[in-house]
């Protein structure tokens, strides 16, 4: 399992993980499942975050692109199609794991995140809708199984 700092584990910036993370990644880590951090911020950010919440890390990992996802996924013994992404953001996180044939998990960011981009915060707003909407049609389809 792979995750996002920012927005996803903590506020932007913020060193103190979101309420619940920790009890989260110990149970993912008593489920087996190997777990890293893969952010695209630098290592003053993220390091110290890791290191608080035990954990591997990857930094300037450019996502969506794809080395700083396939490093950890190595890292963690781990091919493309055993492993998951959760992050907060469309354009980077989940578009970066299903381009590199990883599943992802879309997390809603705490509305008191701030973004560093704002236009990838409407980017990601105007993904989502369209992601609700599909969701929604396939829903209302008939299956023939």
């Amino acid at each position: 399992m792979l995750l996002d700092v920012d927005g996803t584990l903590a506020l932007r910036g913020s060193q103190q993980p979101l309420a619940g993370v920790p009890e989260w990644i110990e149970a993912l880590r008593e489920a087996g499942i190997a777990v890293s951090i893969v952010s695209n911020a630098n290592p003053g950010r993220v390091k110290p975050f890791a290191k608080k919440v035990g954990l591997p890390c990857r930094f300037f990992s450019l996502k969506p692109l794809p080395w700083g996802m396939i490093k950890a996924k190595r890292s963690l013994g781990q091919c493309a199609a055993r492993t998951a992404m959760a992050g907060d953001q469309f354009a980077n996180d989940i578009l970066g794991a299903n381009l590199w044939g990883m599943k992802s998990l879309y997390v809603a960011p705490p509305a008191a995140n701030k973004p560093i981009f704002p236009f990838l915060k409407k980017l990601d707003r105007y993904l989502l809708k369209r992601y609700r909407r599909a969701l929604t049609h396939r829903k209302d389809e008939k299956f023939d199984g």
